[in-house]
This record gives structure tokens, sequence and C-alpha cells, in this order.
């Protein structure tokens, strides 16, 4: 989309006051500041650069095929020393979906990459991107990995309850299987508990948990 487009978009008009329009708005948003002046947008500007942003997150969410009410957008304002007023996007999760978070990383890049495409000086005045959860109460959480977990090649599988075979009355039918998993489920086991092993020594020698040798006790 161009930003002759995005202009027609913003306000409804013909192709007629389109030339015009577009033309007051890129001049509007690239002219040079005088020596001396405010570094402050007009708040025309920064009313155009807002649409803007709000019209960006849209065709993301469209691209990607998440539902509109799932992410919102805020705006904020942002400003140090004697670099010019500039804008930040805050995208706001409003319902959970996990997998929006494992694609955060790549929904951002989409996001200034239309950014970009739309406005060429956009990392003139594009201060970045953050998140923030604005989640329903009551929303249930995930536990926590043990610490060792986020270093392991892949979690540990789920036990297995051991099987039991019992009739009526508490009469055991016949004979209780007690640790009969597969041989391969116990070879997985193993192999998953090797690497949490490692995994816990990196875990402790990164961190600075060491042990000392083990020593005779004299009698």
């Amino acid at each position: 989309m161009s930003i002759k487009q995005f202009f027609r978009k913003l306000t409804g008009r013909g192709a007629a006051s389109e030339d015009a329009g577009a033309s007051r708005f890129q001049s509007s948003m690239y002219r040079s500041q005088p020596a001396g002046s405010s570094l402050s947008l007009a708040s025309g500007e920064r009313q155009l650069r807002r649409d803007l942003m709000r019209v960006v997150l849209r065709d993301v969410q469209v691209s990607a095929g998440l539902a509109p009410t799932w992410l919102a957008l805020e705006i904020l304002t942002t400003g140090a020393g004697n670099k010019p007023t500039g804008m930040h996007a805050r995208i706001v999760l409003r319902t959970w979906v996990p997998r929006i978070m494992q694609h955060a990383v790549t929904l951002e890049r989409m996001y200034v990459e239309k950014l970009t495409a739309l406005d060429p000086h956009a990392s003139d005045w594009f201060r970045g991107l953050s998140w923030r959860l604005n989640l329903p109460p009551g929303q249930p959480e995930e536990p926590l990995p043990a610490p060792a977990e986020w270093f392991m090649s892949r979690p540990l599988p789920p036990r297995t309850p051991p099987m039991r075979s019992v009739a009526a009355g508490d009469v055991i039918a016949g004979p209780v299987q007690v640790g009969s998993a597969p041989a391969a489920e116990r070879s997985a086991r193993l192999e998953a508990l090797s690497q949490q092993l490692d995994a816990n020594e990196q875990f402790n020698r990164r961190n600075g948990v060491l042990f000392a040798p083990t020593l005779p006790t004299p009698l």
C-alpha cells in the first residue's frame, strides 16, 4: 500500500483529492525543522502517524490470520535529549493465545517491514515496539519448569502409572504388573534423566554452585 492509498483509506476521499492530500501528508511529515525551533511534532503530524501505526497493526493481523479482538495497540510518545519526538508501539495481548508469543519475533518483524514500506522515513520517528499482557482475571497459568529444564534439548516425558488389573470387589483377577513400562519408554526416560543431570551440572557451573570433592571421614 502506498502513501496515497493509505491517505485515501484514512480519509475516505476520492482520487480527485488524493494527490493533494498525500502531498500535504508527505510534506508535513518530512519537512526539516529550522534551527532553534521546537523539536516536538505538531498535533496533526502525530495524529497521522498514530493512524498509520494502527493501519499497520490491522494489516499484520489480517496477514497472519489473527482475530481482531486478540491484539490492541497503545501508542506512546517518546523524547530524549535533543532527539525529535518519536512514537513507540506497544502491542497489548488481550486474549491468551500461546502461539502468538511463540511467533512474537516474526510478528514484530512484519510490523516494522509494513510500517517502513508505507513510510520509508519511519526510522526517523519510530522508536520501537514492545508487548504488554492485559488478560482477563482467572487466566490459567502454565507452571514454570525446573531450572535445569531450560537448558535441556527436550523436556522429561510424563511418568506412566503402573498397570493393574482388578476385578469387582477388589479381588485381583491376575498378576499385578508393576513397573512394566516398555523398554523403549524406559530407555527414553533414562536418556532424559541423563540429559537433566548434565543440564543440572551446567546450570550449577554457570551460577557458581560448585561442590567440594568428597573426602574420607577420619575415624
